[in-house]
């Protein structure tokens, strides 16, 4: 049995974009926000000869025409706004709009494509994923780990992420690791991710690190650093465990340089 069955009408239908401008704002964007945040409001007409039903999508392109994406599917009422921070930014001259209509099979692009506004870049979309607003013991394992993307550069790599913490500055660069060096007390961790266009977004969280009483370089605690401590140091040498002084993850010249330090005379 035939459960729906569409007649193709002799004509196609007609596409044409009559404007594309800034709308209103409803609030102003702020100033390091990488562009403005007025909405891009577009205004078309479609039409059929034969009166069949014409739908109509709004398409964007980045780069001239090489690709295209939708940015509204089923638009009607001869006019689209959206926000220009839902869509990739373009070189001037290269972010460009096209319509397109269809009456179910017969379909129909605006003649040529309309120069856009989007000259833009995005500023990256960053999240701190852990760690949570949580309390450590000191010499405990944080494990920092971030999302970021971007609309023009899509995954934002390591170099890219860096973390800061306000009592002991600059902690480290990447998506996920762990540092067990940062110092007692209430910390504002903020990550910066940072896009090609050097445009950047920062995500903040506050945790505490309690103090607590922690091994020396005294490592076999017979109340002197000899050889012996020096022993098991070289021994745990590049690995993690005794021997890690200054809870960076991995014993090496900064373990030793402390327990030199404070040898034994």
């Amino acid at each position: 049995p035939v459960v729906a069955s569409i007649q193709r009408s002799a004509s196609p239908p007609t596409a044409r974009i009559i404007a594309v401008q800034r709308a209103i704002a409803a609030t102003p964007a702020p100033a390091d926000s990488g562009g403005s945040e007025a909405p891009i409001e577009v205004l078309f007409e479609v039409s059929d000869p034969d009166g069949d039903p014409v739908h109509a999508m709004l398409l964007y392109s980045p780069d001239g025409g090489e690709r295209w994406a939708p940015v509204s599917v089923n638009a009607d009422g001869g006019r689209v706004e959206f926000p220009p921070s839902n869509l990739p930014g373009a070189l001037p001259g290269k972010g460009v709009l096209r319509l397109r209509a269809s009456d179910g099979l017969n379909v129909t692009d605006s003649d040529g494509v309309i120069e856009s506004l989007f000259m833009e870049g995005n500023p990256p979309d960053i999240h701190i994923l852990s760690p949570n607003a949580d309390t450590y013991a000191q010499g405990a394992s944080v494990v920092l780990h971030a999302s970021g993307w971007d609309m023009e550069d899509e995954y934002l790599p390591d170099a890219s992420l860096d973390w800061w913490s306000d009592v002991d500055g600059w902690i480290g660069t990447g998506r996920l690791f762990t540092t067990r060096s940062l110092s007692p007390g209430s910390h504002l961790v903020t990550l910066v991710g940072v896009d090609s266009d050097g445009l950047s977004s920062e995500d903040t969280v506050t945790l505490t690190i309690s103090p607590r009483a922690l091994p020396g370089p005294d490592l076999n605690g017979d109340g002197v650093v000899d050889g012996d401590d020096l022993g098991t140091l070289l021994g745990n040498w590049g690995a993690f465990g005794l021997g890690d002084l200054d809870f960076s993850g991995s014993i090496d010249g900064s373990d030793l340089g402390i327990l030199l330090g404070e040898w034994t005379q």
